[in-house]
Order: structure tokens, then C-alpha cells, then sequence
């Protein structure tokens, strides 16, 4: 018997109030908005009435896929040339969006010409055979178009032994001139990088090597591995020498989770090699990949102390505000006041408390920092405290629900309680050194009974706990309090009433989502990490 699957679909009936006309931050109306969270799907159907933006949805899709989803290409096939005309260039950045709708003309085939002649199918060919992103054409045309394609011309760079892939490294390296690597740097149970993968991979290369090969180290490393130690490791068969037979260098990766696509064509590359020439090779080699700036080091361990010194000042900022929340409670003092006003100073780059950092990033690498002052008697107090802080920013959410449900007179104990998202970030599926893993630990120490509601992670079992499909009214009314966790975008649209359902209305919002007063007047016994 063959599965069927049923395409997600986006329907929206309007009230004819005027609300399905108002725009989001991200300039997104109703139905926009409704069909961009369903964004991550292969297939989706859209049903709204004539008129009501769906050939801007589908702009809105259709960036997202290219930017953020590893997508190549884009084409948009209309019933008809006219409706082309709905895909004209547009400005989407002045309204919120992250991106501009634009199309080369050569490649917007809704122009006047029969559908489907010579002129317009030899276009979509010479579109698919090129870097362009997006093409606007009628039914007819693609119809034609497809018939003149190669039906694997996806597939091509595979046929012709452009790409292959292996789990055996002894068959792959031999062969090539070019090594990048790629590998994860996870600290261990005493906070301290560990670099087996790296160590490792470079002692096979040390075997199989080929000759006057070129190594470059992709992963974020303290500044000196290279030098200090990876070149010793690929040497120590005696069969390499670097800068005579191999040659080694770095170009780290930068990319946030969730914006990874977006980063690599966007955010300038750092390049250091062995020696200056080196880094022009490498330099000439990401050139020939990316569009971005790539910018020279004088050397590896330069360019990884740029690549550390970056994301620790996030980590330390985020420990600077997430601080001055914990005092700002005392004072009752609005954090995000305080916050909002401050970013308007020129010169003051704006974060956000919580509760806590995690992430594959920030708090390895200012481990990685510290690792390296430790190993040569250096000190890095402030990255100290700012690590300090952050991690016990979980056990401050703790208290705040303690000190709720002392409030409310319900033992924390044999008591319900919902996380609202799991990720260390927004709008990503990622656990990795998440906050969420110790506050569930420190309620569950206390007794409490916890559930979890995340959109990234529904239906699947996290940490031992069943992770609830939506946020249903059902849900809620079996609760005695929920903590919002992560800010993912779905949680801003909450309506304070829905939590009123609960057994004993507690809410305790780590992010700012929730405004204090709404909450207060909702009767709702409310805790907001540094929200006075």
C-alpha cells in the first residue's frame, strides 16, 4: 500500500475589519506572515482570495529558501504573462524584510513574445545553465523549457565526477591538493576545549598526506593550535615538512545557526596562512567560492584570536546586561526600558539578558580564550565573571518561579509545569549548551513536573519529556505555571488571557516577551527577568 502525503496548506477567510491589511516588522501581512512560518516545507498550498498577496508570499518564500535553505534557484511559472507582472522588482528591505525581490531582466520571460518560442526557452536554459537566482515565466514556457533540459542537469556535478563523497579518509585525501577541515572543537566536562577531531585527523594526514598538499582549518581553535601543535601532529611521521612539502592555514568559519547561508554570502572571511604567500593562495581560493571580503591575517593565530575576540565581547555584553537586569529587579527597574533608550546612543550596541547563553559558540569560546591564558599564565577576569554570570543566569529563572509560587501559596513541589522552547536561540532547532537543560534539572530537583512546548522540537522526546504538538488550550488548563525559555517569534503572538486558563496563573517570561503591566492587570502572578 502506497503512503500518502498530504500537502501542508496556508487558508485565511477574512472579516472584511480592515486587520488582514496590517503589517508585521517584517512588513508581512496576515496571510504572509501565516505562510512564512510554514516556510521549511517542500510543498504548501495557499488559499486566499484574489488580491490578498500572495505573489508577495511567495516572494517572501522564495528568498528564505535561496538565503537561509541552501536552495539554488527560484522560479516562479504563472497561468498567464500578465500575472508575471506581480513578480516585478520590490523593495522589501524598507518595509522589515532581510532581503529585496530582484530579477534580472534577462531571465523575467513574462515579457511581450509567444509563449513558449525559441527566444524564451533558450533564456531558461542559458538560466539554469547559469548563477543567477531567479526567473519569472508562463506555464507554456517552462512547459517547453523543460522538455529542452536535461532532467539531471541537478544532478550533473555528480555525473561528471565533480563531487563525490566518502567516509573513508584514506581513499579521499591521497587525491587531493586541498584539505579543509571542518571538525567540531565541544568542550569537556571541566569547560576545556577538546580538540581530539582535530588532533586526530591531522595524525592520519600525518600517513597519507599527499605531497606539497595545502591544509586549511576551518574550525575555531585557540589562537597557536596551528602553530603549537597541529603542524607538529601532521609532521610527526617525518614524511612532511611544512612550508617545504605541506603547507598549512586557516579561514574560520562564521555563521550563526539560522543564518548560515545568509553569513556565508554576506559576512567577510578571515584568511591566515604558514607564511604570506600561503595566506594569498587561500585568499585566492575563497575568492573563487564567495563574494564576500576576505580579509588577510598576517598569520593563523591572528586570525583566530579575531575570530574569538568577536564572539566572546557578545558573551561578555550579554553577562554585562543579564548583571544589570539582576540589580534592575531590585530597583524595579524596567531592563528593556533601560535598553531600548540606550541603543539610541550612537555608539551602543544593544543585547539583550536572559536566561543564559548557550549554543555551539559563545560559551566554548570564551572557554577557548581562557584555556589559552591558563596555558600561558595569562588572566582574563572579566571573561571569568562574564562566563560566571551567564551560567547562573538558569538557577536566577529558578528562583524567580519560587519565589511565584510562594506567592501563590502552591507547593513547587508535585506541581505542572510548561517550558515555552527548548533552543538556546530563536528560531533555530539547537540544544547545544541550552539554558533550558538546567532549569529543567533544578525544577525537577525541586519536585516540579515539567512539559515542554517547543514548534522546533513538537512531537519529539527531549531530556526525558514528551514534547507537547501545539500550545493547546487543553494544555494550558492543566498547568500550574510556564516559563518562557526561548523567544521564538510564534511565542510574541501569546495572548495573556490563554494563560489565565492555567490551574494557578503563573508565567515567568526570561526574554521579554510579555508586557509587565498587561500581565499584572490580567491578574496573572507574573515574574520578568529584569523587568523590575
Amino acid at each position: 500500500m502506497t503512503d500518502i502525503k498530504s500537502i501542508p496548506s496556508v487558508s485565511v477567510n477574512y472579516a472584511c475589519n480592515g486587520s488582514s491589511t496590517k503589517s508585521n516588522e517584517m512588513g508581512m501581512r496576515v496571510m504572509q506572515e501565516r505562510a512564512y512560518e510554514k516556510r521549511g516545507e517542500q510543498y504548501l498550498l495557499i488559499k486566499s482570495p484574489p488580491a490578498s498577496g500572495k505573489s508577495r508570499a511567495l516572494m517572501f518564500l522564495g528568498l528564505d529558501k535561496l538565503i537561509n535553505q541552501g536552495i539554488k534557484k527560484v522560479i516562479v511559472a504563472v497561468p498567464e504573462r500578465s500575472i508575471g507582472s506581480s513578480f516585478a522588482n520590490t523593495n522589501l528591505k524598507e518595509h522589515g524584510f532581510f532581503e529585496n525581490w530582484e530579477c534580472n531582466d534577462q531571465y523575467n520571460l513574462c515579457t511581450p513574445g509567444a509563449d513558449g518560442s525559441k527566444s524564451k526557452v533558450q533564456a531558461f536554459v542559458n538560466f539554469m545553465n547559469s548563477d543567477e537566482k531567479i526567473l519569472i515565466c508562463t506555464h507554456a514556457t517552462f512547459r517547453f523549457a523543460y522538455d529542452e533540459l536535461d532532467e539531471e542537469i541537478f544532478n550533473d556535478v555528480v555525473k561528471n565526477k565533480k563531487f563525490s563523497a566518502t567516509t573513508k579518509i584514506e581513499e579521499a585525501v591521497p587525491h587531493s591538493d586541498l584539505i579543509l577541515l571542518s571538525l567540531p572543537t565541544p568542550m569537556d566536562e571541566n569547560n576545556v576545549p577538546d580538540y581530539s577531531a582535530l588532533r586526530n585527523v591531522g595524525s592520519q594526514l600525518s600517513d597519507i598526506l599527499s605531497p606539497n598538499s595545502l591544509v586549511i582549518v576551518e574550525s575555531t581553535i585557540e589562537p597557536g593550535f596551528v602553530e603549537d601543535e597541529m603542524i607538529s601532529i601532521i609532521s610527526k611521521s617525518g614524511k612532511l615538512e611544512a612550508e617545504k612539502n605541506f603547507f598549512i592555514g586557516v579561514c574560520p568559519e562564521n555563521a550563526n545557526p539560522g543564518e548560515i547561508l545568509h553569513d556565508f554570502t554576506n559576512l567577510p572571511r578571515l584568511v591566515g596562512g604558514i607564511n604570506p604567500n600561503i595566506t594569498k593562495i587561500i585568499k585566492s581560493i575563497y575568492d573563487f567560492v564567495f563574494s564576500v571580503e576576505l580579509v588577510e591575517m598576517p598569520d593563523c593565530k591572528t586570525a583566530n584570536a579575531v575570530k574569538l575576540t568577536t564572539n566572546v565581547f557578545r558573551d561578555i555584553n550579554i553577562a554585562f546586561v543579564s548583571e544589570l537586569s539582576l540589580m534592575f529587579e531590585k530597583l524595579g527597574i524596567d531592563t528593556n526600558k533601560v535598553l531600548e533608550a540606550a541603543k539610541k546612543k550612537y555608539n551602543f550596541q544593544i543585547h539583550y539578558p536572559g536566561a543564559g547563553v548557550g549554543g555551539p559558540c559563545l560559551p566554548i569560546n570564551s572557554y577557548q580564550l581562557l584555556n589559552t591564558a591558563k596555558r600561558i599564565g595569562s588572566n582574563l577576569s572579566i571573561i571569568e565573571s562574564g562566563r560566571r554570570i551567564n551560567e547562573k543566569m538558569p538557577q536566577h529563572v529558578v528562583e524567580l518561579t519560587i519565589d511565584a509560587f510562594k506567592e501563590s501559596g502552591k507547593s513547587l513541589d508535585g506541581s505542572e509545569i510548561l517550558l515555552l522552547g527548548i533552543s538556546y536561540k530563536p528560531d533555530v532547532k539547537d540544544i547545544q549548551l541550552t539554558p533550558a537543560e538546567p532549569i529543567i534539572q533544578k525544577l525537577k530537583d525541586l519536585g516540579a513536573n515539567i512539559h515542554i512546548y517547543d514548534p522546533y522540537f513538537s512531537t519529539t522526546t527531549q531530556y526525558g519529556i514528551d514534547v507537547s504538538e501545539s500550545l493547546s488550550e487543553e494544555l494550558l488548563e492543566k498547568m500550574d505555571g510556564a516559563i518562557i525559555v526561548t523567544a521564538h517569534k510564534e511565542f510574541s503572538k501569546f495572548e495573556i488571557s490563554n494563560f489565565c486558563k492555567m490551574k494557578t496563573p503563573i508565567l515567568i517570561d526570561t526574554r521579554g516577551i510579555i508586557d509587565p503591566i498587561a500581565a499584572n492587570k490580567s491578574k496573572l502572578i507574573f515574574r520578568g527577568l529584569g523587568r523590575g
